[in-house]
C-alpha cells in the first residue's frame, strides 16, 4: 500500500506547480488576481484533497495526525500555488500585488487548506476499506467527491435563485459576470472565511479530543465547540452576510412587489409608486411585443427592479450588466427611465427559452450544457433592438465591414462569441440573426435556437449565409462620419485582452464617486494611477482634467484637454469629446467665440442625434446672452462645483421668467420633468414649447418624440400616434421606427 499510495501523493506538489505555471499564460491570469485565484480554485483545492485522503487513509495513523497532515499539506500546496503566480507577475508585471494577493490568500489559499482538510476525512473513512488497494480508490473517489459536491452546491443555488455569484469553500470567490469588470469579493471572503476558519478549529479539537479523551472536560472541547459554532453561525448567515441569497431573502430586502398582466414586479420600496407602475406596464407590454415578433405564446415574467446597481451587484451578483434566466422567466435590472432601453432585449432572453431545450432553456449543444452565446444574444438583438439608438445593428454591422472589424459569423456563432469586445459581438450577431429571420422566417430561427442545425433549417451552410450576408450589408447606406464613429465604438479588445481591467475600472469607478462626492484629491490619484498603467485611455483623460477643474486649475485642465483632442493615436469620438469639452470651459469663462469655434467643429462631425442636439443647445448659449446662465447651469456647471440641479433649476427658471420666444426653456424644462419620470408636467412643457417652436430644429425633433414618448407614459396612445407620425416625417430614421414601435404596443 505504501509504495503505490507514494506514487500518488508524491506528484500533488508537481501537479499543483505545474498547473498553476500553465494557468499564469492564459489571458488576466498572470499575477495574483481575480482570474488566477478562480483557476486556482478550481483545481488545488480537489489536488490537495485526493492527496491528502490518499497519505491520510493508512488505519494506524491516528485522528490528529490526519488533520494536521491535512491541513499542512494544504498550506504547502497553497504555497506552491502561489508562488507559481507570483513568477508570472515577475514576468508579466503586477497590475495590485496587495490586494490580488488578498484575494488569492482568501480565496484558493483558504480552499486548498480546507481541501487538505477535507482529504483528512475523507482518509479516515477511506481507513476502514479491508485491502490496500480498496483504500486507494476509496481515498480517491472520497477525496475528490467533497469540492465536486460543493460545485455542485453552487450550480444548485445559481439553478434556483436570481445568483449569479458563489462563494464555496474550496474555490473561493466567483463573481459571475465576465463583462462586469469590477470584482469586489474581498469584503465578504473575509466574513466567509471566519467559517471556514471555525470549521479547521473545530475539526482540529474534535480529532485531538478523539485521541485524549481525556481533554474533553477541558479548554479544547470549548474550543471544538465555539468553532463548530461559528462554522454554523456563518452558514446559517449566509443570505445576511452576503455569501448566499434566495428568491425570498432578495424579495425581502427589496421589500415591493406589483402584479401586472405578464410581469410580477420585485422592486424596492423606495421607488415611487409610479414609477414602479409605468414600468409594470412597460414589462407587460414588451413580454406581449417580443412574443408576437417571435411567433409564440407570451410568458409570465418575474422582473427584479434593483434600485441601482450595487444593490443589484450585492443581491444577485451582476451589477452594471443586466441579466435574464430564461429557466425561471426571470430577469434582472435596475431603472433607466420609460421606456427602459434593454428590457426588451432581457425579455427576449426569456421568451426565446420556450422554444429552447435543456434544463437552462438556451441554445446551445448538449442540450444548451455547451451554450452558444451568439446565438443567445444575436437573437436578442434582433427580437428587441435597443432604444434609442440612431442606427440599426445592420447598418453598424455595414460600417464594421467596411473598417474591416465585422468578425466571421462562425468565431460569432461559437464560444469564439467571447473572444470579441461586446458592443461588437452583439450588434454584430444581432445583425446576422436579424438576416436570417428575413431570409427564411422566425421559425427557421426557432428552430436553428432549439437545437436543429443552421444547413438542416435553411439549407446552407453558416459560411454560405455569411456571405449573403455580407453581400447584403455592402448594399447598405453608409457614410465616413458614421464609420468614424464606429471605429470608436467597435475598435476595442475583448476584456481578455486589457491590461489589468479589474484593477483600473474599479479606480475609475471609484474616482467617479469620490469627484461626485467632492473628494478631487482621492479621485485625482485614482486616475493618475489609471493612467500611469494606461496613459492613453480616454476616459481617465477626460475626467481627470475635471478633476483639475475641480481643484480650481483650469490651465492645467485645458492642457489635458487639448492633449486629447490632438492626439491623433485617440480615437476620433474621443478627440470631439475633448474639443467639445474645450468648449464648454470658454463658454463657462465668457469666451464666447471660441466656444462657438469648437462646437462647431464637432457639430461638423457628429453623425448622434442626440449629441447634436446637445452642441446646438450650447450653440445658442454662445449667441444669446439670456440663454446662456441656464445651459451653462443645466450642461456644464461651476468649474469648481459641477452641474448643480438647485442652480440650474433656478437659473432656467429664471430664462423662462424673462421670456421665451422660441421655446427652447420650455423644452429643457420639459427634459428636467422626464428625468424625474413627471410625464405630465413634461407633456404641460412640451406643448408649450412647440407652440411656438422650439429653435433650433433638432430640438423640435426632440420635443415631438418625447411628445410621443410622455404620452404614451400616460396611457395617451391616439396623442402619442399623432406626435409620432409627425416625427416620423420630419426625421424617418431608426429612431422613428423604434418610436413606432412604442406607440404600438403603447396601452396593449
Amino acid at each position: 500500500m505504501i509504495p503505490r499510495a507514494a506514487r500518488v501523493v508524491g506528484i500533488d506538489g508537481a501537479l499543483v506547480a505545474a498547473a498553476s505555471l500553465a494557468t499564469g499564460w492564459l489571458p488576466l491570469s498572470a499575477g495574483p488576481g481575480y482570474e488566477s485565484a478562480l483557476a486556482t480554485g478550481l483545481f488545488a483545492p480537489a489536488v490537495a484533497a485526493a492527496s491528502v485522503a490518499v497519505r491520510t487513509s493508512h488505519p494506524l495513523l491516528s485522528h490528529g495526525a490526519r488533520v494536521a497532515t491535512g491541513i499542512g499539506r494544504g498550506a504547502g500546496l497553497a504555497l506552491v500555488a502561489y508562488a507559481a503566480t507570483l513568477l508570472h507577475g515577475v514576468r508579466a508585471g503586477f497590475c495590485d500585488l496587495t490586494g490580488g494577493t488578498l484575494l488569492f490568500a482568501l480565496g484558493p489559499m483558504c480552499g486548498v487548506v480546507m481541501g487538505g482538510a477535507w482529504g483528512a476525512l475523507a482518509g479516515e473513512l477511506a481507513s476502514r476499506a479491508k485491502t490496500p488497494r480498496a483504500r486507494l480508490v476509496a481515498a480517491l473517489s472520497l477525496g475528490l467527491a467533497g469540492p465536486l459536491a460543493s460545485a455542485l452546491v453552487s450550480l444548485a443555488r445559481f439553478y434556483t435563485s436570481p445568483m449569479v455569484f458563489a462563494f464555496d469553500p474550496f474555490a473561493g470567490f466567483f463573481s459571475g459576470m465576465l463583462y462586469d469588470t469590477v470584482v469586489d469579493g474581498a469584503p465578504r471572503l473575509v466574513t466567509y472565511r471566519a467559517g471556514s476558519l471555525g470549521t479547521l478549529v473545530a475539526l482540529s479539537l474534535t480529532a485531538a479530543l478523539r485521541d485524549h479523551p481525556a481533554w474533553r472536560r477541558g479548554p479544547a472541547a470549548v474550543g471544538a465547540l465555539l468553532g463548530a459554532a461559528a462554522s454554523v453561525g456563518v452558514t446559517l448567515s449566509a443570505t445576511s452576510l452576503g455569501h448566499a441569497q434566495t428568491p425570498a431573502s432578495i424579495a425581502r430586502a427589496l421589500g415591493g412587489r406589483r402584479e401586472g398582466a405578464r410581469c410580477t414586479v420585485i422592486h424596492a420600496t423606495t421607488a415611487r409608486p409610479d414609477d414602479v407602475a409605468l414600468f409594470t406596464r412597460d414589462c407587460d407590454e414588451r413580454v406581449v411585443e417580443v412574443s408576437a415578433t417571435l411567433g409564440v405564446p407570451p410568458p409570465h415574467v418575474t422582473a427584479y427592479l434593483f434600485p441601482d446597481a450595487e444593490t443589484k451587484r450585492r443581491l444577485m451578483g451582476a451589477a452594471e450588466v443586466y441579466v435574464a434566466k430564461p429557466w425561471r422567466r426571470e430577469v434582472y435590472v435596475q431603472p433607466a427611465g420609460y421606456p427602459h432601453p434593454v428590457l426588451g432585449h432581457e425579455i427576449a432572453h426569456v421568451v426565446a427559452g420556450s422554444f429552447a431545450r435543456g434544463p437552462f432553456r438556451v441554445a446551445g449543444s448538449f442540450l444548451g450544457m455547451l451554450p452558444n452565446p451568439g446565438l443567445i444574444e444575436g437573437l436578442a438583438v434582433a427580437a428587441a433592438p435597443e432604444e434609442g439608438d440612431d442606427l440599426s445593428a445592420e447598418a453598424w454591422s455595414r460600417a464594421m465591414l467596411d473598417l474591416g472589424l465585422l468578425p466571421p459569423m462562425e468565431a460569432l456563432f461559437s464560444l469564439g462569441f467571447l473572444g470579441h469586445d461586446a458592443g461588437k459581438a452583439y450588434t454584430a450577431a444581432g445583425a446576422f440573426v436579424g438576416y436570417v429571420a428575413r431570409a427564411h422566417g422566425w421559425s427557421a430561427v426557432r428552430r436553428w435556437y432549439g437545437g436543429e442545425p443552421l444547413p438542416r433549417v435553411t439549407g446552407k451552410s453558416l459560411a454560405a449565409l455569411d456571405a449573403e450576408f455580407r453581400a447584403q450589408l455592402s448594399r447598405t447606406p453608409m457614410d465616413d462620419r458614421t464609420r468614424e464613429i464606429a471605429r470608436a465604438r467597435f475598435d476595442r479588445p475583448a476584456v481578455f485582452a486589457r491590461v489589468c481591467p479589474h484593477e483600473l475600472d474599479r479606480d475609475k469607478r471609484d474616482a467617479a464617486t469620490r469627484l461626485a462626492a467632492g473628494d478631487v484629491d482621492d479621485a485625482t490619484r485614482r486616475l493618475d494611477r489609471v493612467l500611469a498603467t494606461t496613459p492613453r485611455d480616454a476616459a481617465a483623460r477626460l475626467t481627470r482634467a475635471t478633476c483639475s477643474l475641480r481643484r480650481g486649475d483650469p490651465g492645467d485642465a485645458a492642457a489635458r484637454l487639448r492633449a486629447l483632442a490632438d492626439d491623433g493615436r485617440a480615437s476620433r469620438m474621443a478627440r470631439d469629446h475633448a474639443e467639445e469639452r474645450l468648449g464648454d470651459l470658454a463658454l463657462s469663462l465668457g469666451d464666447v467665440d471660441a466656444a462657438a469655434a469648437r462646437y462647431r467643429a464637432v457639430l461638423a462631425r457628429t453623425v448622434d442625434d442626440d449629441r447634436r442636439r446637445t452642441l446646438d443647445v450650447k450653440l445658442r448659449a454662445t449667441e444669446d446672452a439670456a440663454a446662456r446662465p441656464a445651459v451653462v447651469a443645466l450642461l456644464i456647471g461651476d468649474p469648481r462645483r459641477g452641474v448643480d440641479a438647485a442652480d440650474a433649476g433656478f437659473a432656467l427658471g429664471a430664462w423662462m421668467a424673462k421670456g421665451d420666444p422660441d421655446g427652447l426653456a420650455h423644452y429643457l424644462h420639459a427634459r428636467l420633468a422626464m428625468n424625474k419620470g413627471d410625464h405630465r408636467t413634461a407633456i404641460a412643457r412640451l406643448d408649450e414649447a412647440l407652440a411656438v417652436g422650439p429653435a433650433p430644429a433638432s430640438v423640435h425633433r426632440e420635443a415631438l418624440r418625447l411628445s410621443a414618448v410622455a404620452r404614451c407614459a400616460t396611457g395617451d396612445r391616439e396623442g402619442a400616434a399623432a406626435f409620432a407620425a409627425r416625427y416620423r416625417a420630419e426625421w424617418p430614421g431608426e429612431r422613428a421606427l423604434r418610436l413606432d414601435a412604442q406607440v404600438a404596443r403603447c396601452g396593449r
